[in-house]
């Protein structure tokens, strides 16, 4: 079992870790973990623009809070995520690059991409109560001998940024993982310079452990314990947005 109490913790031995103190920026790396296709970009078509529910983008609900319903992914989204994946500001805070490929294309392999099912990685949707499909959460390096999931977010529609829909999100996947799954940490890694979504993942209940480098970019590691983060659950840190 994994220890509770917020601190250092061993490290994936892939990683290049250097410890001290964090720097003054921070930003999320949702999506750098996905993979890329081959780049055509001169027969590249943008989808149409989507966002609303439909009765498909009802089912699979795992998690309700005030303001957001998270959800099983279903190709409704694939016009959504392509824009998003194909963002190149969004790109930028996820450190990655643009997504280069037709539509059409990203379409066909949606299904085997990201609806899955498959043992190490699960994605879901993020919807408002009025039904918006406003960003992903996604869950990874899964396995039953682990006692922790590695967590991504991106809140890929722009108006709903930094307006805490994005620790909302937060707070009701851990609640519902804590519920549901038998994980005792939550580890997510945010690009250093990114101090918003630093802030972000703290108001969730995510503390700062080391930093990481990947292909050259610096990032940092951020855990939530499950008996810690109950705890301050209990003492009120996680106020409903709105109400109160």
């Amino acid at each position: 079992m994994a220890d509770a109490t917020p601190g250092r913790r061993r490290l994936p031995t892939r990683c290049r870790i250097r410890r001290g103190p964090l720097g003054p920026r921070w930003r999320s790396a949702a999506h750098a973990h996905l993979p890329q296709r081959a780049r055509d970009p001169r027969t590249r078509a943008r989808p149409p623009r989507g966002g609303r529910v439909t009765a498909d983008r009802t089912r699979g609900i795992i998690a309700r809070s005030h303001r957001l319903v998270i959800r099983a992914k279903n190709l409704g989204d694939a016009a959504d995520d392509y824009r998003w994946r194909t963002d190149p500001e969004l790109a930028r805070l996820d450190g990655t690059r643009p997504l280069e490929v037709p539509f059409e294309e990203y379409r066909r392999r949606y299904a085997d991409d990201v609806l899955g099912p498959w043992p190490d990685r699960e994605y879901y949707a993020i919807d408002t109560a009025e039904g918006q499909h406003i960003g992903n959460v996604m869950l990874y390096n899964l396995s039953p001998g682990l006692d922790s999931a590695e967590v991504g977010i991106v809140i890929g529609e722009a108006s709903f940024r930094g307006r805490g829909y994005g620790t909302e999100a937060m707070v009701a996947l851990a609640r519902w993982a804590w519920s549901e799954r038998p994980w005792r940490r939550l580890v997510l890694h945010t690009l250093e310079w990114n101090e918003r979504a630093r802030r972000c993942f703290e108001r969730a209940g995510f503390e700062p452990v080391a930093i990481v480098v990947r292909r050259g970019e610096r990032y940092v590691r951020m855990e939530a314990a499950r008996e810690w983060w109950l705890l301050w659950e209990q003492e009120g840190r996680f106020p409903v947005p709105g109400v109160g």
